[in-house]
């Protein structure tokens, strides 16, 4: 069985998110590959911390879809210029709402020069505050960015502060339950 099959279903999600996001319009559809990783599983990846400062543990993330650039070659043979790959087993019980929100997370990697963008703080910010950043694993019915009524602006996720949080590091909720 091969390793990869084509994902016109992530096409889709990913026309209508350019048709409907002023910030993706620049993105060329027609020059991204979509395919589904189907042979192995998501690994999970190390994010890089401030180790040096804070001796916390590296955690382990789950790889759920990637995009990359294609080679100068393999753009001259098929006239695509990128691929998002997805993976199977991470995102197979994803919702309408994750998976488009998946899509749009992929499509800001492509910026308006052509070349791949990392995480811009100030961009991914406004994703962050509207859905959270545990939108790919939260149990929260999260919005549908497709609908017509969809705004950025409109949706505000649950918030932790620092005055969440209480001396020895515990929220005060769970500080509470502990005194009880």
């Amino acid at each position: 069985m091969p390793d990869y099959q084509p994902a016109d279903l992530y096409a889709g999600y990913a026309k209508a998110l350019v048709r409907k996001m002023p910030e993706l319009r620049h993105v060329p559809i027609g020059s991204i590959v979509f395919v589904e990783n189907v042979a192995k599983a998501a690994k999970p990846t190390r994010r890089r911390r401030l180790s040096s400062v804070f001796k916390a543990p590296k955690k382990k993330l789950v790889k759920y879809a990637a995009c990359r650039k294609l080679s100068p070659l393999i753009h001259y043979l098929t006239g695509k210029s990128y691929v998002i790959e997805v993976f199977q087993d991470a995102c197979q019980n994803f919702s309408r709402e994750k998976m488009a929100i998946l899509m749009y997370h992929e499509l800001k990697h492509i910026a308006e020069d052509g070349k791949l963008a990392k995480h811009d703080i100030e961009e991914w910010g406004l994703v962050t505050r509207a859905i959270g950043a545990d939108w790919t694993i939260t149990q929260r019915i999260l919005p549908d960015i497709l609908a017509s009524d969809f705004s950025w602006a409109k949706y505000r996720a649950p918030q932790v502060t620092f005055a969440d949080v209480v001396e020895e590091g515990q929220p005060k909720a769970a500080a509470a339950a502990a005194t009880h």
